[in-house]
């Protein structure tokens, strides 16, 4: 009976002294390892500073009638008047009058127009995979728009915000997903959760 009271205690101070060594260590492994998870996500996942970015004065904001003619300062649009509809986010195969996709920006949205002097196929394949991968704002949502471009630009590639723009000669997945984060929701007229454009073409 001594022998086996002996061992328990033998066993209950072992126990005592060594669990919390144990957690000790354990807490530290999962500190260390805590912290290293962070600093990766925020090298992923921190904007990079971009000075390719310009910002744009603002060309006025008025709502007009669809099928209004309107002079713009810059080609593609950053900011300007622009129809009373505004376009739904998504992926479009034609291009579609500024004056609509001009409104989803002034919502917040973020318009990334392409165009080729030949086949865009290739482009288009990146920008839509650049679409489908981009990430939901607080509202599960992302308010993109990407579309061909028949007016003059400047490079292949352009992203729009409200007064932003940078101009890409080839796709850039970084770039296009930095500006499409810090710019999304910047518009000047907040849009609630759950409300899109008026329409989708």
């Amino acid at each position: 009976m001594a022998k086996k009271y002996t061992n328990r205690k033998k066993t209950e101070t072992v126990s005592r002294f060594n669990k919390p060594l144990w957690f000790g260590v354990g807490g530290i492994v999962l500190l260390v390892a805590g912290l290293g998870a962070a600093l990766w996500y925020d090298t992923i996942s921190e904007p990079i500073y971009n000075p390719n970015i310009i910002f744009e004065i603002s060309d006025g904001r008025n709502h007009v009638q669809p099928g209004t003619p309107i002079e713009y300062s810059n080609h593609p649009p950053s900011s300007g008047d622009h129809y009373s509809s505004s376009l739904a986010w998504g992926i479009y195969d034609e291009p579609i009058d500024e004056g609509y996709w001009l409104h989803s920006m002034e919502h917040g949205g973020v318009v990334v127009l392409y165009s080729c002097e030949e086949d865009c196929a290739e482009v288009r394949s990146e920008l839509e995979a650049f679409y489908n991968n981009a990430p939901f704002n607080r509202c599960n949502e992302a308010r993109l728009i990407v579309m061909p471009y028949e007016g003059d630009m400047e490079s292949k590639i352009t992203a729009l915000a409200w007064q932003q723009r940078l101009n890409l000669d080839e796709f850039d997945d970084r770039q296009l997903t930095d500006f499409y984060r810090v710019y999304e929701e910047m518009g000047p007229e907040a849009l609630p959760c759950g409300v899109n454009g008026d329409f989708r073409m």
